[in-house]
């Protein structure tokens, strides 16, 4: 054999060999004379007619030796043909030794002949003894190929399935069915490959699974389609479950959907396909090729020995399986291959790995949101939020995780100004309807107050929202006689079905709002205090002893009438927040002072608790806010 370094030698037509620094002299002589004046790179300096007649010479003698050594290999003279292997590796170029012998054993594969599996696994025993004593690269080009040439087959088998036969003119009816026969007949053939190069580790579970939800995802099953899938079950079954269970309970699940497409015929191999799953889903199809009855079973144990002992014999370069998926096959002549050591590659597995798994998961965090946007939505109407303005915040106030995100959201809706009050009338509606106080809408009230492009704005619709509610459990002079008008010509029910709850919910709310200055005490300027209603009477219970609670603690309380034992905030008798909106009041509205300040002497609430604390906390309350009252009557008089 010629060494590698005389490679850059010609030779002429009469076989003399001529060194390639005298070619270099006569083109630079001829570059002198005129004759001749291009530049001719070196590695197609020996080339002649448009040809290298050596290579060509060279390429043809391997592939004869190849040739003769696959025609040759068996299960007794394995080792031989490995060897006379290696020595070509030795004696030739790596990439022409692995091109030839990957193009020779693809093409015996695919032959149009239906071939035993046994001849598929004797050469896929090749195959993966190659794969580990010339390494990665080996591999890696023929299993690219095996797929290329795999894709291009069952595409034209499914084109030309006999399902499709009943369209086409008579005259071709008889040549599509002989092509799809062919054409099945070597996807056949090649599928065999790939699922045995799995069986010996030379390609990992992912690109087999590929191949399967390829064949699955399809419109419409065919029966190429069925066989394909039905073989690869039947040949690599239980090492798919043993590799990836979860990806075969997937699998199965995809066949179960499939199975009732197309004809009769196709509905059965479905079934047939899905049982075959099933069984290897819950265990009962992981059994060896002997215990399967595979032809060949014996003869397939006794490679699998071969394979584990060849490390022992020789040394071993690739030890793992290929771990690619068939979008790296199909992007490799965009982004590279990766899995090559030295190969250009323009990507990062795994920051599309991480990629990937972010769009997983915002897909399914999606998904769980829009069911749960669903079921928000029915509970919407069934509260009566009759608009979607409503529904849509009443979805935001339910599934916001604190009433940050929930300001932060609501601000996001595309709501007209017109539209602004609809969020207090929502935000009261949840809040009523609660089992008993939530401090939640409380605070996300004082966040979009405090965010509110205009704070009187906010200020006048929680006033009007308030007297809407008064009117509503029985204060019907709250607002005015048309008010009152308009409400009676309306839908009246709501007075009948407010609950203590309701009411206590709402007052404890306002109260806050009230010590927080989101709300201002002159909303009551309306309310009659002598004539209250037993409801109103409650309303304005709570609201007092939650301000006069609210003023010393710095959270929103919990509902302090609903408890025995109530936890009474930590205070120093701080009376400013009491001064100032008792006093400012009494200077602004002397009306509404004195009102107030008859509330207070007749209704001592104080006696509604049950401990000293709470109890002394209540009767220094109402004597500041009652002395801030007198004191701003009386400057307001002068």
């Amino acid at each position: 054999m010629t060494p590698a370094s005389s490679s850059d030698d010609i030779t002429d037509n009469g076989g003399e060999v001529v060194s390639e620094t005298t070619s270099l002299n006569a083109e630079s002589n001829q570059g002198i004379n005129g004759t001749a004046s291009r530049y001719v790179p070196p590695h197609l300096r020996n080339r002649a007619d448009g040809t290298n007649t050596l290579a060509s010479a060279e390429i043809l003698k391997l592939k004869r030796q190849l040739k003769g050594l696959l025609n040759r290999v068996s299960e007794q003279n394995m080792e031989t043909v490995l060897d006379e292997i290696l020595g070509l590796y030795r004696n030739n170029r790596r990439n022409d030794v692995t091109t030839t012998i990957a193009g020779l054993i693809i093409e015996s594969i695919s032959s149009h002949s239906q071939l035993l599996d046994s001849f598929v696994i004797l050469h896929a025993t090749l195959v993966a003894s190659l794969h580990k004593l010339i390494g990665v690269d080996f591999a890696a080009h023929l299993v690219q190929e095996t797929i290329t040439r795999f894709e291009d087959k069952y595409t034209l088998a499914a084109s030309t399935t006999t399902n499709n036969l009943e369209e086409a003119p008579d005259a071709s009816k008889n040549l599509d069915a002989h092509a799809a026969s062919l054409y099945s007949k070597e996807s056949t053939n090649l599928i065999v490959l790939i699922s045995e190069l799995y069986n010996f580790q030379v390609i990992s579970c992912t690109i087999v699974y590929d191949i399967i939800r390829m064949l699955l995802e399809s419109e419409k099953l065919t029966e190429v389609s069925v066989e394909l899938v039905l073989k690869m079950a039947r040949n690599s079954g239980a090492q798919l479950r043993t590799d990836d269970p979860l990806a075969l309970k997937d699998i199965t699940e995809m066949v179960l959907k499939k199975v009732g497409d197309g004809p009769d015929g196709l509905r059965q191999l479905g079934q047939v396909i899905h049982s075959n799953f099933s069984r290897l889903k819950t265990g009962k199809g992981k059994q060896s090729h002997v215990q399967a009855n595979v032809p060949g079973g014996d003869s397939i144990q006794r490679l699998r020995k071969f394979l584990s002992g060849l490390a022992k014999r020789r040394h071993v370069v690739a030890h793992e399986p290929l771990n690619i998926s068939l979008a790296d096959l199909h992007s490799s002549h965009k982004k590279g291959k990766w899995w090559l050591v030295g190969a250009a590659w323009a990507g990062d597995p795994l920051v599309e790995a991480q990629e990937r798994h972010r769009e997983q998961h915002a897909a399914k965090t999606t998904s769980v949101e829009a069911s749960e946007a669903s079921v928000l939505l029915k509970v919407a109407r069934k509260q009566g939020m009759n608009t979607d303005i409503r529904r849509s915040i009443f979805v935001v106030l339910m599934s916001s995780e604190d009433y940050i995100d929930a300001c932060d959201r609501i601000g996001q809706l595309p709501l007209k100004d017109s539209h602004q009050s609809e969020i207090i009338r929502v935000l009261l509606q949840c809040l009523g309807n609660e089992k008993s106080y939530n401090p939640y809408y409380t605070m996300v009230g004082q966040q979009l107050a405090s965010t509110a492009h205009s704070s009187q704005r906010f200020s006048i619709t929680l006033q009007f929202c308030l007297w809407d509610f008064l009117r509503s459990i029985g204060e019907e002079e709250v607002g005015g006689a048309a008010v009152l008008q308009n409400s009676r010509e309306s839908d009246s029910g709501e007075s009948k079905a407010a609950s203590l709850t309701k009411i206590q919910n709402i007052a404890s709310a306002y109260a806050w709002w009230t010590c927080r200055g989101v709300a201002e005490l002159s909303m009551l300027k309306a309310v009659n205090f002598v004539k209250l209603k037993p409801q109103g009477q409650e309303f304005f219970k709570t609201f007092f002893i939650q301000i006069f609670v609210g003023a010393q603690a710095r959270a929103p309380a919990a509902s302090y009438l609903s408890s025995t034992s109530p936890h009474i905030p930590d205070t120093n008798n701080n009376s400013i927040i009491l001064k100032n909106l008792f006093f400012d009041i009494a200077e602004k509205n002397a009306s509404l002072a004195r009102g107030l300040h008859y509330y207070l002497r007749q209704n001592h609430l104080e006696r509604e608790v049950k401990t000293a604390d709470f109890k002394r906390l209540l009767e220094w309350s109402v004597d500041v806010a009652k002395q801030c009252l007198k004191d701003g009557l009386e400057t307001s008089a002068s």
